[in-house]
Protein backbone atom coordinates (compact mmCIF):
# COMPACT_ATOMS: atom_id res chain seq x y z
CA UNK A 1 0.00 0.00 0.00
CA UNK A 2 1.30 3.35 -1.04
CA UNK A 3 2.04 6.21 1.80
CA UNK A 4 -0.83 8.17 0.47
CA UNK A 5 -3.41 4.79 0.63
CA UNK A 6 -1.62 4.32 4.68
CA UNK A 7 -2.22 8.30 5.62
CA UNK A 8 -5.72 7.85 4.09
CA UNK A 9 -6.82 5.13 6.04
CA UNK A 10 -5.08 6.21 9.33
CA UNK A 11 -7.32 9.00 8.93
CA UNK A 12 -10.44 7.36 8.08
CA UNK A 13 -9.44 5.07 11.54
CA UNK A 14 -9.13 8.15 13.69
CA UNK A 15 -12.52 9.55 12.39
CA UNK A 16 -13.82 5.82 13.17
CA UNK A 17 -12.18 6.33 16.81
CA UNK A 18 -13.36 9.36 17.47
CA UNK A 19 -17.04 8.69 16.80
CA UNK A 20 -16.96 5.46 18.86
CA UNK A 21 -15.70 7.81 21.60
CA UNK A 22 -17.96 9.96 21.48
CA UNK A 23 -20.72 7.77 21.49
CA UNK A 24 -19.52 5.83 24.24
CA UNK A 25 -19.02 9.09 26.41
CA UNK A 26 -22.80 9.78 25.63
CA UNK A 27 -23.56 6.49 26.69
CA UNK A 28 -21.43 6.91 30.29
CA UNK A 29 -23.69 10.21 30.55
CA UNK A 30 -26.77 8.18 30.42
CA UNK A 31 -25.54 5.65 33.00
CA UNK A 32 -25.94 6.37 36.47
CA UNK A 33 -26.62 4.78 39.62
CA UNK A 34 -24.73 2.27 41.74
CA UNK A 35 -24.52 -1.19 40.66
CA UNK A 36 -25.16 -4.36 42.64
CA UNK A 37 -22.03 -6.86 42.68
CA UNK A 38 -23.99 -9.36 43.55
CA UNK A 39 -23.66 -12.49 41.65
CA UNK A 40 -27.21 -13.76 39.98
CA UNK A 41 -28.00 -17.41 40.73
CA UNK A 42 -25.07 -18.17 42.83
CA UNK A 43 -26.14 -18.10 46.41
CA UNK A 44 -23.00 -20.25 47.84
CA UNK A 45 -19.68 -20.92 46.01
CA UNK A 46 -19.55 -23.92 44.22
CA UNK A 47 -17.74 -26.76 45.41
CA UNK A 48 -14.61 -27.11 43.32
CA UNK A 49 -13.94 -23.50 45.00
CA UNK A 50 -14.94 -24.78 48.62
CA UNK A 51 -12.18 -27.76 47.78
CA UNK A 52 -9.26 -25.22 47.85
CA UNK A 53 -9.80 -24.04 50.90
CA UNK A 54 -9.92 -27.69 52.02
CA UNK A 55 -13.65 -27.37 53.04
CA UNK A 56 -16.17 -30.07 51.84
CA UNK A 57 -20.02 -28.84 50.35
CA UNK A 58 -22.43 -30.93 52.43
CA UNK A 59 -24.75 -32.61 50.55
CA UNK A 60 -28.39 -31.69 49.90
CA UNK A 61 -31.26 -33.94 51.23
CA UNK A 62 -33.48 -34.98 48.63
CA UNK A 63 -36.26 -32.79 46.98
CA UNK A 64 -39.85 -33.95 47.14
CA UNK A 65 -42.11 -32.49 45.53
CA UNK A 66 -45.56 -31.65 47.35
CA UNK A 67 -49.17 -29.85 45.65
CA UNK A 68 -51.85 -28.55 47.49
CA UNK A 69 -54.79 -26.08 47.08
CA UNK A 70 -55.10 -23.57 48.95
CA UNK A 71 -58.25 -21.22 49.45
CA UNK A 72 -58.07 -17.73 47.89
CA UNK A 73 -58.88 -15.20 50.56
CA UNK A 74 -61.69 -12.92 49.85
CA UNK A 75 -60.85 -9.18 50.21
CA UNK A 76 -63.31 -7.40 52.83
CA UNK A 77 -64.44 -4.03 51.83
CA UNK A 78 -64.42 -1.87 54.85
CA UNK A 79 -67.65 0.09 53.75
CA UNK A 80 -67.98 3.96 53.55
CA UNK A 81 -66.87 5.58 56.53
CA UNK A 82 -68.87 8.07 58.32
CA UNK A 83 -68.09 11.63 57.55
CA UNK A 84 -66.84 13.49 60.89
CA UNK A 85 -69.06 14.78 63.11
CA UNK A 86 -67.29 17.86 63.72
CA UNK A 87 -68.01 19.15 60.12
CA UNK A 88 -70.30 22.06 59.20
CA UNK A 89 -73.88 21.00 57.83
CA UNK A 90 -76.06 22.81 55.37
CA UNK A 91 -78.88 21.34 55.41
CA UNK A 92 -81.37 21.71 51.70
CA UNK A 93 -84.99 20.19 52.03
CA UNK A 94 -86.13 18.67 49.27
CA UNK A 95 -90.10 18.68 48.83
CA UNK A 96 -91.83 16.54 46.11
CA UNK A 97 -92.37 18.44 42.67
CA UNK A 98 -95.86 19.39 41.58
CA UNK A 99 -97.87 18.15 44.30
CA UNK A 100 -99.53 19.53 46.89
CA UNK A 101 -98.00 18.54 50.69
CA UNK A 102 -100.70 20.41 52.25
CA UNK A 103 -102.99 18.21 55.21
CA UNK A 104 -101.06 15.09 54.18
CA UNK A 105 -99.51 13.14 57.14
CA UNK A 106 -95.24 13.51 57.31
CA UNK A 107 -94.49 9.98 58.23
CA UNK A 108 -90.95 10.44 58.00
CA UNK A 109 -87.72 11.21 55.98
CA UNK A 110 -85.08 10.48 53.46
CA UNK A 111 -81.54 12.12 54.66
CA UNK A 112 -78.60 12.09 52.29
CA UNK A 113 -75.17 13.16 53.03
CA UNK A 114 -72.66 14.18 50.72
CA UNK A 115 -69.31 15.98 51.00
CA UNK A 116 -68.22 19.62 49.21
CA UNK A 117 -64.77 21.17 49.16
CA UNK A 118 -65.05 25.21 50.09
CA UNK A 119 -61.87 27.47 50.20
CA UNK A 120 -59.93 25.78 53.39
CA UNK A 121 -63.10 24.04 54.75
CA UNK A 122 -65.16 20.77 53.81
CA UNK A 123 -68.97 21.02 54.38
CA UNK A 124 -71.46 18.03 54.64
CA UNK A 125 -74.38 19.06 52.16
CA UNK A 126 -77.60 17.37 53.68
CA UNK A 127 -79.65 16.85 52.10
CA UNK A 128 -83.42 16.18 53.62
CA UNK A 129 -86.29 14.92 51.56
CA UNK A 130 -89.43 14.36 54.28
CA UNK A 131 -92.42 11.71 53.34
CA UNK A 132 -95.86 12.00 53.16
CA UNK A 133 -98.40 9.55 53.16
CA UNK A 134 -101.56 10.52 50.85
CA UNK A 135 -104.98 8.34 50.92
CA UNK A 136 -106.13 7.06 47.76
CA UNK A 137 -110.01 6.31 46.92
CA UNK A 138 -109.43 2.45 46.58
CA UNK A 139 -108.05 2.70 50.14
CA UNK A 140 -104.53 2.30 49.43
CA UNK A 141 -101.48 4.69 50.38
CA UNK A 142 -98.96 6.02 48.08
CA UNK A 143 -95.73 7.53 49.82
CA UNK A 144 -94.98 10.88 48.23
CA UNK A 145 -91.33 11.66 48.17
CA UNK A 146 -88.65 13.95 46.24
CA UNK A 147 -86.46 12.71 43.49
CA UNK A 148 -82.64 13.20 44.79
CA UNK A 149 -80.53 15.71 42.17
CA UNK A 150 -78.44 13.84 40.17
CA UNK A 151 -74.70 13.85 41.59
CA UNK A 152 -71.37 13.95 39.67
CA UNK A 153 -70.56 10.34 40.52
CA UNK A 154 -73.87 8.11 40.68
CA UNK A 155 -74.27 6.94 44.54
CA UNK A 156 -70.85 8.87 45.44
CA UNK A 157 -70.58 11.23 48.09
CA UNK A 158 -67.93 14.11 46.65
CA UNK A 159 -69.83 17.56 45.14
CA UNK A 160 -68.29 18.81 42.28
CA UNK A 161 -66.57 21.27 44.25
CA UNK A 162 -64.43 18.33 46.17
CA UNK A 163 -63.64 16.65 42.95
CA UNK A 164 -62.54 19.87 41.49
CA UNK A 165 -60.06 20.26 44.50
CA UNK A 166 -58.89 17.22 44.14
CA UNK A 167 -57.97 17.46 40.54
CA UNK A 168 -56.35 21.13 40.83
CA UNK A 169 -53.79 20.19 43.69
CA UNK A 170 -52.63 17.22 41.81
CA UNK A 171 -52.22 18.68 38.66
CA UNK A 172 -51.94 22.33 39.40
CA UNK A 173 -50.46 22.64 43.33
CA UNK A 174 -48.74 18.93 42.39
CA UNK A 175 -49.93 17.40 45.66
CA UNK A 176 -50.11 13.68 44.88
CA UNK A 177 -53.23 11.97 46.08
CA UNK A 178 -51.70 9.98 49.33
CA UNK A 179 -50.39 14.17 50.79
CA UNK A 180 -53.69 15.27 50.26
CA UNK A 181 -55.42 12.41 52.17
CA UNK A 182 -52.73 12.99 54.78
CA UNK A 183 -53.86 16.93 54.68
CA UNK A 184 -57.62 15.96 54.77
CA UNK A 185 -56.89 14.19 57.82
CA UNK A 186 -54.80 16.85 59.63
CA UNK A 187 -56.88 19.32 58.93
CA UNK A 188 -60.36 18.34 59.14
CA UNK A 189 -60.29 15.20 60.69
CA UNK A 190 -61.65 13.31 57.65
CA UNK A 191 -60.30 9.97 56.75
CA UNK A 192 -60.69 8.66 52.89
CA UNK A 193 -58.98 5.64 51.54
CA UNK A 194 -56.44 6.07 48.76
CA UNK A 195 -58.76 3.31 46.52
CA UNK A 196 -61.53 5.38 46.76
CA UNK A 197 -59.82 8.55 45.95
CA UNK A 198 -58.41 6.78 43.01
CA UNK A 199 -62.31 6.19 41.91
CA UNK A 200 -63.45 9.21 42.29
CA UNK A 201 -60.47 10.81 39.82
CA UNK A 202 -61.18 7.71 37.42
CA UNK A 203 -64.71 8.99 37.52
CA UNK A 204 -64.81 12.48 37.21
CA UNK A 205 -61.82 11.71 33.78
CA UNK A 206 -64.77 10.47 32.27
CA UNK A 207 -66.81 12.85 33.00
CA UNK A 208 -64.41 15.32 31.31
CA UNK A 209 -64.01 13.52 28.15
CA UNK A 210 -66.45 15.62 26.00
CA UNK A 211 -64.38 18.11 27.15
CA UNK A 212 -60.92 16.48 25.86
CA UNK A 213 -62.36 15.59 22.43
CA UNK A 214 -63.09 19.09 21.86
CA UNK A 215 -59.64 20.66 22.81
CA UNK A 216 -58.19 17.87 20.70
CA UNK A 217 -60.91 19.45 17.75
CA UNK A 218 -59.75 22.77 18.13
CA UNK A 219 -55.97 22.04 18.59
CA UNK A 220 -55.93 19.89 15.35
CA UNK A 221 -58.12 22.65 13.52
CA UNK A 222 -55.28 24.58 13.55
CA UNK A 223 -52.55 25.24 10.76
CA UNK A 224 -49.22 25.31 12.59
CA UNK A 225 -48.58 22.44 15.76
CA UNK A 226 -45.50 21.60 17.96
CA UNK A 227 -45.60 17.96 19.13
CA UNK A 228 -42.54 16.15 21.07
CA UNK A 229 -43.26 13.15 23.12
CA UNK A 230 -41.45 11.99 26.51
CA UNK A 231 -41.42 9.38 28.64
CA UNK A 232 -42.89 8.96 32.08
CA UNK A 233 -42.89 5.46 34.07
CA UNK A 234 -46.35 4.20 34.66
CA UNK A 235 -47.39 1.71 37.49
CA UNK A 236 -49.21 -1.05 36.16
CA UNK A 237 -51.89 -1.94 36.87
CA UNK A 238 -52.22 -5.79 36.57
CA UNK A 239 -48.20 -6.22 38.52
CA UNK A 240 -48.31 -4.13 41.92
CA UNK A 241 -45.50 -2.34 42.59
CA UNK A 242 -44.08 -2.86 38.90
CA UNK A 243 -43.87 0.24 36.86
CA UNK A 244 -43.37 0.11 32.87
CA UNK A 245 -41.95 3.02 30.55
CA UNK A 246 -44.95 4.75 28.48
CA UNK A 247 -44.82 7.79 26.70
CA UNK A 248 -46.55 11.25 26.89
CA UNK A 249 -47.03 13.15 23.42
CA UNK A 250 -47.56 16.67 23.52
CA UNK A 251 -49.39 18.71 20.98
CA UNK A 252 -48.85 22.68 20.92
CA UNK A 253 -50.86 25.09 18.97
CA UNK A 254 -48.85 27.68 19.33
CA UNK A 255 -50.84 30.33 18.18
CA UNK A 256 -53.68 29.94 20.96
CA UNK A 257 -51.40 28.25 23.83
CA UNK A 258 -53.40 25.50 23.97
CA UNK A 259 -51.56 22.38 24.53
CA UNK A 260 -53.23 18.68 24.16
CA UNK A 261 -51.37 15.32 26.23
CA UNK A 262 -51.80 12.31 24.62
CA UNK A 263 -50.58 8.92 26.79
CA UNK A 264 -49.84 5.99 24.76
CA UNK A 265 -48.02 2.93 26.46
CA UNK A 266 -45.31 2.93 23.14
CA UNK A 267 -43.33 5.41 21.04
CA UNK A 268 -45.33 3.95 17.48
CA UNK A 269 -46.50 6.07 14.68
CA UNK A 270 -49.81 4.98 15.48
CA UNK A 271 -50.59 7.85 17.91
CA UNK A 272 -49.93 10.57 15.43
CA UNK A 273 -52.13 8.61 12.81
CA UNK A 274 -54.82 8.76 15.08
CA UNK A 275 -54.40 12.07 16.63
CA UNK A 276 -53.74 14.00 13.28
CA UNK A 277 -55.44 12.21 10.99
CA UNK A 278 -57.23 14.78 9.68
CA UNK A 279 -54.74 17.90 9.81
CA UNK A 280 -53.21 20.05 7.54
CA UNK A 281 -50.55 22.43 7.79
CA UNK A 282 -47.35 22.62 8.97
CA UNK A 283 -45.76 20.32 11.93
CA UNK A 284 -42.70 20.91 14.04
CA UNK A 285 -40.72 18.02 15.54
CA UNK A 286 -37.81 16.23 16.11
CA UNK A 287 -35.91 13.97 13.77
CA UNK A 288 -37.77 11.30 15.18
CA UNK A 289 -38.41 8.41 12.26
CA UNK A 290 -42.48 8.25 13.26
CA UNK A 291 -42.66 12.10 12.01
CA UNK A 292 -40.99 11.31 8.98
CA UNK A 293 -43.83 8.29 8.06
CA UNK A 294 -46.35 10.18 9.06
CA UNK A 295 -45.34 13.37 7.06
CA UNK A 296 -44.84 10.66 4.12
CA UNK A 297 -48.58 9.50 4.34
CA UNK A 298 -50.05 12.90 4.86
CA UNK A 299 -49.16 14.77 2.09
CA UNK A 300 -51.25 18.05 2.86
CA UNK A 301 -48.67 18.21 6.10
CA UNK A 302 -45.70 19.95 5.70
CA UNK A 303 -42.76 19.14 8.15
CA UNK A 304 -41.10 21.80 9.89
CA UNK A 305 -37.89 20.99 11.66
CA UNK A 306 -37.02 22.32 15.36
CA UNK A 307 -33.86 24.27 16.06
CA UNK A 308 -33.79 23.70 19.72
CA UNK A 309 -33.13 19.79 18.64
CA UNK A 310 -30.52 21.04 15.88
CA UNK A 311 -28.65 23.28 18.41
CA UNK A 312 -28.74 20.14 20.79
CA UNK A 313 -26.55 18.20 18.65
CA UNK A 314 -24.21 20.98 17.89
CA UNK A 315 -24.04 20.97 21.72
CA UNK A 316 -23.07 17.19 22.38
CA UNK A 317 -20.31 17.53 19.55
CA UNK A 318 -18.27 20.47 20.53
CA UNK A 319 -15.82 17.68 22.61
CA UNK A 320 -15.17 16.56 19.18
CA UNK A 321 -15.31 19.29 17.01
CA UNK A 322 -14.95 22.78 18.87
CA UNK A 323 -14.39 24.86 16.21
CA UNK A 324 -17.54 24.06 14.05
CA UNK A 325 -19.63 23.67 16.87
CA UNK A 326 -18.93 26.73 18.34
CA UNK A 327 -19.77 28.57 14.41
CA UNK A 328 -22.96 26.90 14.60
CA UNK A 329 -23.90 27.19 17.97
CA UNK A 330 -23.08 31.39 18.12
CA UNK A 331 -25.42 31.28 14.41
CA UNK A 332 -28.39 29.91 16.46
CA UNK A 333 -27.39 31.95 19.18
CA UNK A 334 -28.26 34.95 17.09
CA UNK A 335 -31.27 33.55 15.78
CA UNK A 336 -32.32 33.32 19.14
CA UNK A 337 -31.56 36.63 20.19
CA UNK A 338 -33.96 38.08 17.81
CA UNK A 339 -36.95 35.85 19.29
CA UNK A 340 -36.25 36.75 22.30
CA UNK A 341 -36.32 40.70 21.45
CA UNK A 342 -39.57 40.49 19.65
CA UNK A 343 -40.80 38.50 22.97
CA UNK A 344 -39.19 41.32 25.48
CA UNK A 345 -40.68 44.30 22.85
CA UNK A 346 -44.05 42.59 22.97
CA UNK A 347 -43.82 42.42 19.06
CA UNK A 348 -47.15 41.39 16.94
CA UNK A 349 -47.13 38.08 14.77
CA UNK A 350 -46.86 40.61 11.44
CA UNK A 351 -43.97 42.26 12.79
CA UNK A 352 -41.45 38.99 13.91
CA UNK A 353 -42.56 38.08 10.31
CA UNK A 354 -41.13 40.47 8.73
CA UNK A 355 -38.06 40.85 11.31
CA UNK A 356 -37.30 37.22 10.86
CA UNK A 357 -37.70 37.61 6.82
CA UNK A 358 -34.95 40.60 7.21
CA UNK A 359 -32.84 39.65 9.85
CA UNK A 360 -32.77 36.26 10.40
CA UNK A 361 -33.50 34.50 7.07
CA UNK A 362 -29.94 35.47 5.74
CA UNK A 363 -28.18 33.88 8.93
CA UNK A 364 -30.15 30.76 8.69
CA UNK A 365 -29.74 30.05 5.22
CA UNK A 366 -26.06 30.62 5.56
CA UNK A 367 -26.03 28.81 8.33
CA UNK A 368 -27.34 25.97 6.11
CA UNK A 369 -25.00 26.49 3.27
CA UNK A 370 -21.81 25.74 5.70
CA UNK A 371 -23.44 22.90 7.28
CA UNK A 372 -23.88 21.73 3.40
CA UNK A 373 -20.25 22.41 2.62
CA UNK A 374 -18.71 21.05 5.37
CA UNK A 375 -20.37 17.83 5.87
CA UNK A 376 -19.65 17.23 1.65
CA UNK A 377 -15.80 18.39 1.96
CA UNK A 378 -14.66 17.79 5.35
CA UNK A 379 -16.82 15.94 7.73
CA UNK A 380 -17.32 11.91 6.63
CA UNK A 381 -18.06 10.78 10.21
CA UNK A 382 -18.11 11.81 13.85
CA UNK A 383 -20.67 13.56 16.11
CA UNK A 384 -21.63 16.59 13.22
CA UNK A 385 -20.62 14.67 10.03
Amino acid sequence: MSIEGLIAENQSLKEQNGALRHELDQLKRLIFGAKSERLAGQATAPPEQMALWGQSVPAEPPKQEVTYTRRKPKKTHPGRASLPDHLPVEEIVLEPQDVDTAGLECIGQEVTDTLDYRPGKLVIIRRIRPKYARPEADGSTTVLVADLPSRSIDKGIPEPGLLAELCVAKYVDHLPFYRQIKRFERDHGWVVHKATVGDWFAATCSLLEPLYQQLLRTVVDSDYLQVDESTIKVLASEKKGKAHLGYQWVYRDPDSGLVLFDYRKGRGVHGVMERLADFAGYLQTDGYKAYETYLRKHPQVTGVSCLAHIRRKFFEAREQHPRLAELALAAIGFLYHVEAHCRKRGRSAAERLALRRRVSRPVYEALLDWAEYEQKNNLSSGAIG
